[in-house]
Order: structure tokens, then C-alpha cells, then sequence
């Protein structure tokens, strides 16, 4: 034993492991085999709520939640079904754009946008640049005030035609933004009659 205790330094704890007595004592190794034995014969319970009906149910309301929790759930948390947000009971804010809103948008950047000429007969490339990166009230107005295939289409080469002037003036090119600018201060007028 000692020469196979030298050869081996772990087996002496496996020799008195295994040498000893059970580790648990005899009344808990019975009541831990009785419990196993009766889970094993009882029958499953049934489901207390249908699947993707949790987030709805009344324990699952948080304090925290958005929305009318009388109404259905939106969005539940993952994991726990916590509710979080419900949907409202208020009217909408609004069912479609405000024309007119939409409208006042629109001349008021086609008016920023008619002193494109000057900058670009004075080289002004940055200047240019910034205007027409500022020029996002013109595209969110024609996105809310064209519904016919007409007015897209008119919409659409004004869009092209700032896209040139953009083009010319990222390259320097008077010429090329000076035309492009002649082409929208042609198609400008005409959407905007095609609008009113």
C-alpha cells in the first residue's frame, strides 16, 4: 500500500472513500429514493395558460408599462412576459400629413435653395454643400405631398437635378453645377404647380 501511495499521491483519499461508510445516512438515501420514485408515478399537471397568452395575463402587469393595460400587449419583455408596453386608447395624433404644413416646408426650402446661382457663380463649394445638406425639409415635404404618378415624376428630376448641382460642386466643376441648377430652376416652378 505505501508503494502505491508514493506512486500515486491521491490515492490514499481514493482508498478511504472507498473504504467507508455511505456518505449520506441511511434514512435520508430511503426518503430521497421514495421522492424520486413517486415523481416518476405521478402524472404531468396541464398547462395553466395557452402559449403567447402569458403577457397578458393580470400578474403580469408592471407599474412600469406604457399603454392602457386593458388593451392588448405590444411588446413583452423576453424571458419573464412582463408587458411593457400596451396598446393606447387615445385617438391618433393624426391620420395623414398636414397638407398645408407640408406645403409652407416645401417654398420656404425651394426659397434657401434659389440662391444656389450666386453661390455657384462665386465658388462657393462648402457653402453649396452645407445648403443643399440642409435642403432635408424639401425631401420630407415632396415625400408627404405626392401621391400621384405625376408629381413623383416631377419630384424626381427636381431631386436628380440637386443631386447634379451636389455632384458638380463635390468636384469643382462650375460648369456642370451651373447646369444643373438651370435644369431645377426650370423643374422647381412646375412642381410646385403640380402641388398646390
Amino acid at each position: 500500500r505505501t508503494q502505491d501511495a508514493a506512486a500515486c499521491p491521491q490515492s490514499p483519499m481514493l482508498l478511504l472513500t472507498l473504504s467507508s461508510p455511505a456518505l449520506l445516512p441511511r434514512r435520508a438515501a430511503i426518503d430521497l429514493a421514495a421522492s424520486a420514485g413517486v415523481a416518476t408515478l405521478l402524472p404531468p399537471l396541464p398547462a395553466a395558460a395557452k402559449a403567447g397568452t402569458f403577457a397578458n395575463m393580470d400578474g403580469s402587469k408592471s407599474s412600469m408599462a406604457a399603454g392602457d393595460a386593458s388593451n392588448a400587449c405590444l411588446f413583452a419583455q423576453p424571458g419573464s412576459g412582463i408587458c411593457m408596453v400596451y396598446e393606447s386608447s387615445e385617438p391618433k395624433l393624426y391620420s395623414t400629413p398636414d397638407q398645408r404644413a407640408a406645403l409652407d416646408k416645401l417654398r420656404a426650402a425651394a426659397e434657401k435653395l434659389s440662391g444656389l446661382g450666386e453661390l455657384i457663380a462665386s465658388s462657393r463649394w462648402t457653402a453649396i454643400s452645407q445648403l443643399l445638406g440642409g435642403s432635408r425639409d424639401l425631401r420630407e415635404a415632396v415625400g408627404f405631398l405626392t401621391d400621384d404618378d405625376v408629381s413623383k415624376k416631377a419630384a424626381k428630376k427636381v431631386f436628380l437635378d440637386l443631386d447634379g448641382v451636389a455632384l458638380g460642386a463635390s468636384k469643382r466643376d462650375g460648369k456642370a453645377a451651373q447646369l444643373y441648377f438651370a435644369s431645377y430652376s426650370r423643374d422647381m416652378p412646375e412642381l410646385l404647380k403640380l402641388l398646390r
